[in-house]
């Protein structure tokens, strides 16, 4: 086995070294320090990825499509190494290099860029001395979620520690598989609470969605559904952009924007992404649709054009809180393909157009990872308040970096950067509205902003004004009046307006449930108040409680009128034939029925009610039983015709004192039988019907319980059939009618014989008997 191995060292050579068996052959900004950075940046939009065909050695893949906004985030970490390598105060004497590698956007190629960094491309002879250590002390990068997962599990089981400048997927902050992850971007998880906070600012309630086939598409758009729900807003579809585009699932996605009734959608994805879906939405002009971008395209300048802004203009994103690094624009203007004559990134950088140097989001947090590297190394390296020298460059190990969770500092903006126990920083974005400026140029208008101090948004009410006109629901808002009705089997968004019932009403916008009125209240013709019910009662004021008030008045006033006559001539003879007494009594009672009229008429009252009942019924019992009595006077004196006959015992009604038993057998009931005095009046006046011709006091009687009885008959079913006043109307007017009928019919033939036929108001004209009676 020796033997082997020796003959193997000759075939290699007498030159004993660490070989690579290949190199990661993709350029690099390189430049030597005592301690190296490693630094990944997605300087190209797509990866080539060449075929395989084993009968040679793996080929590099290319990378198309030059990214200018990844190369400024380089330039950022380059122009913070430099800054840094030029401070006497953070790592003085101490030089740091840096290696920057393009990922392509491809995880793949992120992870051969990551063994690179940590392996080193240096062959190191090892006979006379052993391999030293090739790796970086840290590496910033990558973009992508995607990428940086890839890598992050790579560099963990070093002991390598990673800041993401970009990265923002959730899952990242999980210490367990990342250990040393670090990143300057906020968690999705508070990009999403962002972004509820904005949907539920504007009371949209009916959003789409869609995200990158990805960690960072997925996590994001999954937060989100969850988020959403909370707020009573509804998803309307959730689609993830495959890796690979065809043009049918393009055309699947556009139809799907065009049918769907979200007029918000939000784009969890990267900006190739959206441009592939924005550029076929350009081309079949797809407007009307307000754009919710995820912080990784909402500065993105390949869609941010004149092109782009008919379709995209007006957006809402998320944008990473920005900062101008002084000197850093100079720094940019300074670079020129002469000064590295190899590096093909310069020279397609010098040939791209760039802009937008006040707009450094990505780019700041590119500097505030390296700063943040710096400070780790710096308590590392420096002990006694950071100014004496502990350890050596050489005893670097990358896993004493790993106290970035310890840092806190403040860079040269005033910003304070630290990291909580999930190595992410405090989050703060700014919410950012596409506009166009006077020369036609897209501008990123800040219109907001949100903070983990506050979970709030501010200053955004400027676009309200916009926004208002623009809503995004499954279902119309059911206005006030009705309530919703969720539709079977779909989302809550998607509900039916149903009309609130008879006595209820709704007086908001979109009501669950609607409200039972008080009882003393009533809706109103739109159902969204309740009104005091209008109060009816038979006043005194309108035209009917003027009519019967006044047919009450004349009433009183005519028996008053009737009384003083009578009283005036009480020695006459028709006065004195008629019981007087009686007549005097009959008419105080008379006069008492149309005063109690008054009762009924006005707004009932606590003792109006007990009151008026119990008034009507003595005065009208007294009414009638005088009646009785002058028709038991008038029968008895002229069908009585011998002294102490018991006629009376005849026509008097049933005995008062009643011993009844009828209900029980084994016990007697003493009970009073008041039978009906009306009934029995007219009785006694029909018998009585047949008296003296020119004494017709019976008749009348007969007549006014006539009369009386009609009136009173009719009442019952007018009574019961007359709506609300009117029953009291009726009432009122059976009142009235009843009195006047006795009134009239008893008193109106004598008054008439007292003031208009004097002559007759004799004894004898009283008592005698017409001559057509006698003859008949």
């Amino acid at each position: 086995m020796r033997v082997i191995f020796f003959i193997f060292l000759l075939i290699r050579g007498t030159h004993l070294s660490c070989q690579l068996w290949g190199k990661f052959s993709s350029s690099a900004l390189a430049k030597d320090g005592d301690i190296t950075f490693g630094g990944i940046f997605t300087l190209h939009y797509k990866g080539a990825t060449p075929a395989v065909s084993y009968s040679a050695g793996p080929l590099n893949p290319g990378c198309v499509g030059f990214n200018l906004r990844a190369f400024r985030w380089a330039q950022g970490m380059i122009f913070a190494i430099e800054e840094i390598n030029q401070d006497e105060y953070l790592l003085p004497n101490i030089t740091l290099g840096y290696k920057i590698h393009d990922s392509c956007a491809n995880p793949p190629e992120a992870l051969r860029a990551t063994l690179s960094l940590v392996n080193g491309e240096e062959d190191i002879s090892i006979l006379n001395s052993t391999c030293k250590d090739q790796s970086v002390a840290a590496v910033i990068g990558c973009s992508g979620s995607t990428q940086s997962i890839t890598i992050a599990r790579i560099l963990g089981s070093f002991g390598i520690p990673q800041i993401s400048y970009f990265s923002s997927c959730a899952c990242l902050s999980d210490k367990h598989e990342f250990p040393t992850f670090f990143r300057t971007i906020p968690s999705d998880y508070f990009q999403v609470q962002a972004w509820v906070k904005v949907v539920k600012h504007f009371g949209w309630t009916w959003i789409g969605a869609f995200g990158s086939d990805d960690a960072y598409g997925h996590f994001g758009i999954q937060s989100f559904l969850e988020e959403i729900k909370k707020i009573d807003a509804c998803i309307a579809f959730a689609e993830y952009f495959p890796a690979v585009y065809t043009k049918g699932k393009i055309q699947e996605h556009i139809e799907l924007i065009k049918k769907s009734k979200a007029k918000v959608i939000l784009v969890f994805a990267t900006e190739i992404d959206m441009y592939i879906l924005a550029n076929e939405l350009l081309k079949q002009n797809v407007t009307g649709i307000v754009w919710l971008a995820s912080e990784s395209w909402a500065t993105a300048g390949l869609l941010s054009t004149k092109e782009m802004f008919g379709t995209l203009g007006g957006l809402l994103g998320l944008g990473i809180q920005r900062s101008s690094i002084k000197g850093i624009k100079d720094f940019l203007l300074r670079i020129h393909p002469a000064d590295y004559p190899g590096n093909v990134y310069i020279k397609e950088f010098w040939e791209t157009t760039f802009k937008y140097v006040s707009q450094l989001r990505i780019t700041y947090n590119t500097y505030k990872a390296v700063y943040a590297i710096a400070h780790a190394l710096h308590n590392v390296l420096f002990c006694e308040n950071n100014t004496k020298v502990c350890h050596s460059v050489k005893e670097i190990e990358p896993w004493k970096v790993s106290t970035l969770c310890k840092v806190q500092f403040k860079v040269k903006t005033g910003d304070e950067i630290q990291f909580d126990h999930n190595g992410d920083p405090r989050p703060s974005y700014d919410i950012i509205n596409w506009q166009l400026d006077v020369n036609g140029d897209v501008q990123y208008v800040d219109i907001g902003n949100f903070t983990l101090t506050k979970q709030e948004l501010s200053d955004i009410t400027t676009l309200d004004f916009i926004m208002e006109v623009i809503t995004s629901s499954c279902s119309e808002s059911c206005p006030p009046g009705t309530r919703k009705a969720t539709r079977e089997g779909e989302p809550i968004c998607c509900f039916d307006c149903v009309p609130c019932a008879q006595d209820e009403i709704s007086n908001s916008t979109d009501s669950i449930d609607c409200i039972r009125c008080p009882w003393n209240h009533w809706p109103n013709s739109m159902k969204n108040t309740c009104l005091p019910k209008a109060v009816e009662y038979l006043s005194f004021g309108e035209m009917m409680g003027i009519i019967l008030s006044a047919l009450g008045v004349a009433g009183a006033c005519l028996t008053v009128f009737v009384a003083a006559v009578f009283f005036h001539f009480r020695s006459t003879p028709i006065v004195r034939a008629n019981n007087s007494e009686i007549s005097f009594l009959l008419l105080f009672s008379l006069l008492l029925c149309f005063l109690c009229s008054f009762l009924f008429i006005g707004e009932p009252s606590h003792w109006s009610c007990k009151l008026k009942h119990a008034a009507f019924g003595i005065t009208f019992v007294l009414c009638i039983s005088c009646v009785l009595g002058k028709t038991l006077v008038v029968i008895m004196a002229f069908k009585s015709t011998l002294p102490g006959h018991n006629i009376m015992k005849c026509f008097g009604p049933l005995q008062q004192r009643l011993k009844n038993t009828k209900y029980f057998k084994n016990r007697i009931i003493f009970e009073c039988n008041l039978g009906s005095v009306a009934a029995f009046c007219f009785v006694l006046a029909f018998i009585g019907r047949k008296l003296p011709d020119n004494f017709n006091e019976a008749k009348y009687i007969t007549f006014s319980m006539l009369i009386f009885c009609a009136v009173w008959i009719t009442f019952i079913p007018a009574y019961l059939s007359s709506p609300g006043k009117y029953t009291v109307a009726v009432e009122v007017f059976a009142i009235l009618s009843s009195s006047f009928g006795v009134l009239l019919c008893i008193f109106a033939p004598k008054c008439y014989i007292i003031l208009l036929r004097p002559e007759t108001n004799t004894k004898k004209h009283v008592m005698g008997r017409s001559t057509s009676s006698a003859k008949i």
